[in-house]
Formats: C-alpha cells, structure tokens, sequence
C-alpha cells in the first residue's frame, strides 16, 4: 500500500473509554488499544495516517471532548471528522449536538487541526460554490463523480450504501438515459426532491447521505432530525464564518 499510494483511513471514537464503549471486535471487547498500535506502526514505517474519523452516538456522546483533538495532535496527524451516527437515531438534542460540533471545531483549528463532517458539508458547498457555474451536491457520489466496484461484480454509487446501480460487466449501460445511476442523481437534484422543496439549505444540502435516506426507510424519525441537524449547523456555521471576518 506505501509502494502505490494506497490512502488509509481509519476510525477512532474517542478516547479508550469512549471508543471502546462502541467499536468493539468479534468477541466484544475494545478496538482502542489495537487502532492506535497501528497507527503508530504506519507512522513507524513513513507512512503516517492523515487522520481518523469519529462517530458519535448515545453511548460516548460525553466522553467526546476537547481530549481527543489533544490525542489527535499528539499523534502527529492533522485531520479528525466527527459525524453523529448516520444511520440510527440518538436521542441527544439537536442543539447539543451543534454545540459540541462548533466547540470541538473551535479547539481543533485553535491547534492547527481540520475538523469537519457530513455536518459541514451544505455550508462548505454554500460559501464555495454557485449553482450558476456548476451543479453540486452533499456528496461527491449525487454529484456523479463516484461509483464503486464490488468483488461480487455489482457497482454502487459509494462504498457506504446498499444500492445497486448496475454489475461491472454492463459497466457502459450504467451511464444510459434511464439507468438506475442517472435515476437516482437525478432525483436528488434540487426541485426534483419533493422531501426537500422549501427547504433553505435545499441547494447545498441536496437530501443529504444517500446512507442516511436508506436507513430512513426503517427509521423515518431518521431523516428528519438529520435535516434538524444540517440546517441548525449550517446557521451556526455561517455565524462563526461572519464573526470572525469581523
């Protein structure tokens, strides 16, 4: 992987107390210990990871703080991204969830950290780009940039979800008016979403994680307190962009 390049990217949940109250092995016990061995082993060999990423949930949504961007600097890496389980719903208050995100962000940059997540993604879109130029969406996967080959021969629009646009072997029918990809980009444009029509942050924001949608079949709360989630954050977010060109 160091001979081509290969980018490794790897999960942390916090400290060993709250990372190993949710990433756990086979046999139930915890991950941190392991993780953090191999990090240091790539950094061992010239081949340091540029980060981790964090996900929150019910269970180590208080153990999360200040600490492990401390931990983060001590590793030598430069990047952490926290996002809130994307999947399941948690029963923390939305503007708690806010709070921490713009509190941790503060810290992180005050340490000459990147932080961010799925979270910060309608905002990034909205102060970077314009729908006059360029379409752009929540992510590099609805924007049609993105499509993953599996080993058992299906093609996905991202390595996160469950549905199937095609098989390798047609690879060329996948980009045809009428396929399964182009249907669901398509669909996920602003003013094709009825879900979204309305919405202040429909253009930036554009439905969200193709993941959380999926789950939100199952769980419809789901989806709504993630768009709770992505327009209170993108506000914060623009308050903290305006008070410090201030």
């Amino acid at each position: 992987m160091k001979k081509y390049q290969v980018k490794i990217s790897t999960s942390l949940d916090g400290l060993r107390e709250a990372n190993d109250l949710i990433r756990i092995d086979a046999r139930g016990k915890g991950t941190f210990d392991i993780i953090v061995s191999k990090i240091n082993l790539l950094k061992s060999i010239d081949y340091p990871i540029d980060g981790f990423s964090i996900t929150i949930t019910d269970a180590n949504f208080s153990l999360v703080d200040e600490k492990v961007i401390d931990f983060a600097k001590s590793l030598g890496v430069k990047d952490v991204s926290m996002d809130f389980d994307l999947v399941r719903s948690i029963n923390i208050p939305v503007e708690d969830c806010v709070h921490k995100i713009i509190s941790l962000r503060r810290y992180a940059h005050k340490n000459g950290l990147n932080f961010y997540g799925t979270w910060e993604t309608p905002y990034r879109i909205l102060i970077s780009n314009s729908w006059l130029s360029n379409p752009h969406a929540f992510c590099p996967a609805m924007e049609g940039k993105t499509i993953e080959f599996n080993v058992d021969g299906t093609l996905k629009t991202c390595g996160h979800t469950n549905t199937i646009v095609g098989r390798y072997e047609n690879f060329d029918e996948c980009f045809l008016p009428g396929s399964k990809y182009l249907e669901i980009i398509s669909s996920r444009l602003p003013g094709n979403n009825d879900f979204c029509k309305g919405c202040e942050i429909e253009g930036c924001c554009a439905g969200q994680c193709h993941v959380t949608l999926e789950s939100s079949k199952k769980d419809p709360s789901l989806v709504n307190r993630t768009c709770q989630l992505m327009k209170m954050a993108t506000k914060a977010l623009i308050r903290e962009y305006l008070q410090s060109s201030m």
